[in-house]
């Protein structure tokens, strides 16, 4: 693909990622960049995308937050992750449910975020008990 060189997320049409603090999006059949929303974060983020929202997060071993924005660009909420820090944030997010992210501390333990508790304020990390 001839498009910007950030992580992010790509499809046929458009690339969503983060650098300069702000959420840009890159349009495949124009060439051209639009910063979609501001959001304070220094530096370059992650962005992963699913149906009803976008995930920032660094790659830092000081930030384990999750920015979650939904598609009007809006901040839902910053939950903090650090129940797996010292984790390698990239590789700390590894799935999705219709109703929950899914998380890993990479060391058989897993955690789940419940997506209706977004935008609460209360959102919690979850234990999921795994039989071993």
């Amino acid at each position: 693909l001839d498009t910007p060189r950030y992580s992010g997320y790509y499809d046929e049409n458009a690339g969503y990622y983060h650098m300069d603090g702000a959420i840009r999006r890159y349009t495949i059949a124009t060439g051209k960049e639009e910063v979609m929303v501001q959001t304070g974060l220094p530096g370059a983020y992650h962005v992963r995308a699913f149906p009803d929202c976008l995930v920032l997060f660094t790659s830092s071993k000081e930030d384990y937050t999750l920015y979650v924005y939904n598609w009007a660009y809006e901040l839902v909420e910053a939950v903090d992750v650090s129940v797996c820090k010292g984790k390698h944030m990239p590789g700390v997010l590894i799935g999705e449910t219709a109703d929950r992210f899914i998380l890993s501390d990479m060391e058989l333990n897993y955690y789940y975020i419940s997506k209706s508790e977004l935008g609460s304020g209360n959102t919690e990390v979850h234990p999921i008990e795994v039989l071993k």
